[in-house]
């Protein structure tokens, strides 16, 4: 899909997609297994990945393919139930689509969660605010983007007074490594990406935040540690496990993502 058709299908999408019901200014994209922090929260709306014109299917575990727009106190926040990725088969600009389409009907800001193996020293089920990322993926969506908008800057990319602000509440920061998959990291991979500086690694979210910095998103990454990686204990790493972990971390996580939702509505 080339730039320009990107665009065209973007716009189609907005036109002929379900009317909102109410107008949220932040996305929230959940990664795997971690669909059920929204369960509190009043639902408003509901609508399918398949509902929207041109819009790529999860087809993944723990990513059920749809959006849920739900009142966060009285915040009205759309959360993406799963995401789709480069391992699947997607293109680049088919992983960010999503985000793309939010964003022209009216997002401001973005966070983006993920399950993630720990490098760090990180007990398994925290919560950890990103202040950068190591993009491991070998692509981008803005490969083919008219110049010279495509030379985008990625230094603060991630909201310096929000992961500064949640590590005030306790929450750990590090640098989130994201790589192709689908199969896990070796143990040679994950010292060198140690070595490299990356204290979570997991492979999403790099493709959605360089999109969501050319669109001048508002951008919080947070990473649920699910296990250790490969090389760093005695586990071997199983998709099953990564999900039950995401899963028993919802409450921390929430917690995460109401102080965000919060603290940038108060600005």
């Amino acid at each position: 899909m080339d730039w320009r058709t990107f665009e065209t299908n973007i716009q189609n999408s907005r036109e002929m997609m379900p009317q909102l019901r109410e107008k949220p200014t932040i996305l929230v994209v959940l990664g795997s297994g971690l669909f059920e922090v929204v369960k509190d929260w009043e639902e408003v709306q509901r609508i399918g990945f398949e509902e929207i014109p041109h819009h790529p299917r999860s087809g993944v575990m723990g990513h059920p393919g749809w959006y849920e727009i739900r009142l966060v106190g009285k915040i009205p926040v759309v959360f993406s139930l799963g995401r789709v990725h480069l391992y699947e088969g997607y293109t680049p600009r088919e992983v960010v689509y999503g985000l793309t389409l939010w964003a022209k009907l009216g997002v401001k800001g973005v966070v983006l969660t993920n399950a993630a193996g720990g490098i760090g020293e990180y007990e398994v089920g925290s919560v950890v605010a990103l202040t950068d990322h190591i993009n491991h993926q070998g692509t981008s969506p803005l490969v083919g983007c008219p110049s010279p908008q495509r030379f985008v800057p990625m230094v603060g990319a991630y909201d310096k007074s929000t992961w500064e602000y949640l590590s005030r509440q306790g929450f750990p920061t590090g640098v989130y490594a994201g790589v192709l998959g689908p199969q896990y990291e070796s143990p040679a991979e994950i010292k060198a990406l140690s070595f490299m500086g990356a204290t979570v690694v997991g492979m999403s979210m790099v493709q959605e935040a360089i999109m969501a910095r050319y669109l001048g998103l508002r951008l919080c990454g947070l990473s649920v540690v699910t296990n250790r990686a490969a090389g760093l204990g005695e586990h071997t790493p199983e998709h099953h496990h990564v999900l039950q972990t995401a899963k028993n971390a919802a409450k921390r996580i929430r917690d995460a993502l109401e102080m965000v939702i919060h603290l940038w509505e108060e600005k």
